[in-house]
């Protein structure tokens, strides 16, 4: 699947980070109290729905190596920013129950949400994938009618508990059966670019009303506007077909970045660039400047941290991965 993935699925993922990014710096690192938060809110809000989209777009492949790779990749930013964080902010941390949390990323959704989430939904894709690839196009249609219904009214409208807000599984399972609806009949090719445009900015506007006039359960993930704003959106990018390399390698490191800013350490940080904002009200060349620099520095040091990874894990994992697959082959099978 990974060979068949252009630049212009691989652009959007930068994207949808940048708008992750963008998203965690207006309601960490400015609560939501800066005159721009509603219209960040309308626009990034879509990151995560992206992301997930994508994922079922291509579908998941179960492989040991690329569980192996994500549970590395948590275990490895969980760490290394843990350490930062206790040498330069917080040296009375409880070092025994965060290594306790480093070691289970699967369960634990103290830091890394969205991770464990998506751990959860590989480790179901098999599962998936095989009930999707299976239904005929009415019978499809009828599964995503009732998982919009279950996922976007009653657990939106009527705030049931099975999904109040989107942070959760079933929200994904949903999002990304969206996604691999999407491929498997061509969707984004069947409504003209205009159509998407118009729709796109028709759910962004209804998004932005609803953050400014603060209406609760607004920037939730289950949102149908928001939904329906990500699927319009994701469309317009799938519609393009070109191959840059350069978009492909630095896409490669975007979930280290999310990892980082969503860390420990990125938490500290973020407090950090709400007090400054504080003092300048979020105002000014000098701030912007600041966020500008904390943004570079966190891409750059994302891609230094993964360059460090590789160099430390990469080739045990091969030969795990290796062992693995040779010893377990049910996993290759699925």
């Amino acid at each position: 699947m990974a060979n068949t993935r252009n630049s212009n699925l691989e652009l959007l993922r930068i994207v949808a980070m940048a708008f992750i990014v963008v998203w965690h710096i207006s309601i960490h690192a400015q609560k939501g109290e800066a005159i721009t938060h509603d219209f960040i809110a309308s626009i990034a809000i879509t990151g995560v729905n992206l992301f997930v989209l994508i994922s079922g777009y291509f579908g998941i492949k179960l492989k040991w190596k690329s569980l192996l790779n994500i549970l590395s990749c948590a275990i490895f930013y969980y760490s290394i920013t843990l350490l930062c964080n206790y040498i330069f902010f917080d040296p009375t941390l409880n070092l025994v129950k965060e290594i306790e949390c480093i070691f289970t990323p699967i369960s634990n959704y103290k830091t890394y949400w969205f991770v464990s989430t998506y751990i959860m939904l590989m480790l179901l894709s098999p599962a998936i994938n095989t009930i999707l690839n299976k239904m005929n196009k009415q019978q499809y249609i009828f599964f995503i009618g009732v998982m919009f219904y279950i996922c976007c009214i009653t657990g939106f409208v009527f705030q049931h508990s099975i999904n109040i807000n989107g942070y959760n599984l079933f929200n994904f399972i949903f999002i990304y059966s969206v996604g691999h609806l999407l491929r498997k009949y061509d969707i984004p090719h069947k409504f003209c670019a205009r159509f998407l445009v118009l729709i796109y900015i028709s759910a962004t506007i209804i998004i932005f009303i609803g953050s400014y006039l603060n209406i609760g359960r607004t920037l939730n993930y289950n949102n149908p506007i928001i939904v329906i704003s990500a699927i319009a959106f994701f469309c317009l990018f799938a519609r393009q077909n070109f191959n840059n390399c350069h978009i492909n390698t630095i896409a490669k490191n975007m979930f280290p970045v999310y990892l980082v800013q969503e860390s420990s350490l990125g938490v500290e940080i973020y407090r950090l660039l709400y007090t400054f904002g504080k003092e300048t009200n979020f105002q000014g060349a000098g701030y912007f400047i600041i966020l500008a620099l904390y943004i570079t520095i966190l891409f750059i040091s994302a891609f230094i941290f993964e360059k460090i990874r590789l160099l430390i894990l990469k080739k045990p994992l091969e030969h795990l991965s290796k062992y693995l697959t040779d010893k377990y082959t049910f996993l290759e099978e699925l």
